[in-house]
């Protein structure tokens, strides 16, 4: 057996390229009108193929009916669940400002109002400015402490 194809071979191949892959040019009218619904069927038929094998290898619904969900549709989720979460903090940050603006605002003029009338023209030594100090970090720590325990 010799290396090149004999000439009987030749004409099957080219016979077989020539149903694949046809001359269009070559076609009658009638010819193309067959050839490009026959290729429209063909990519119909694949494209349904294709759809059905999609729906065996990633199925939306489980075996009980119930909806998978995608990757897509988890990372939309957790986009809104940390926008929702970012909202909460920022919300929380601006009561919190607000409350400590308003602490602020209240505690100097509710002071001053306090030792004005209180003022009876004595001035404080160091010892009494001291133990008046002393007391209301004795007060400002029960506070804190039952802060603590509420929240505990």
């Amino acid at each position: 057996m010799s290396d090149t194809p004999d000439v009987n071979q030749a004409a099957a191949l080219a016979a077989a390229a020539e149903q694949l892959f046809p001359d269009v040019s070559k076609m009658t009218a009638v010819q193309k009108k067959a050839y490009e619904l026959k290729k429209r069927k063909e990519a119909e038929a694949e494209k349904k193929r294709l759809k059905e094998k999609e729906a065996k290898e990633n199925p939306t619904v489980d075996e009980n009916g119930e909806h998978i969900q995608t990757v897509a549709e988890a990372k939309e989720l957790a986009r809104q669940l940390q926008s929702q979460l970012e909202e909460g903090e920022r919300a929380v940050e601006e009561k919190i400002a607000l409350q400590q603006e308003q602490l602020a605002n209240e505690a100097p003029a509710q002071i001053a109002a306090e030792e004005a009338a209180n003022d009876d023209g004595h001035e404080e030594t160091v010892e009494e400015v001291k133990a008046k100090m002393a007391a209301l970090q004795r007060g400002m720590d029960e506070g804190i402490a039952a802060t603590d325990a509420k929240i505990e």
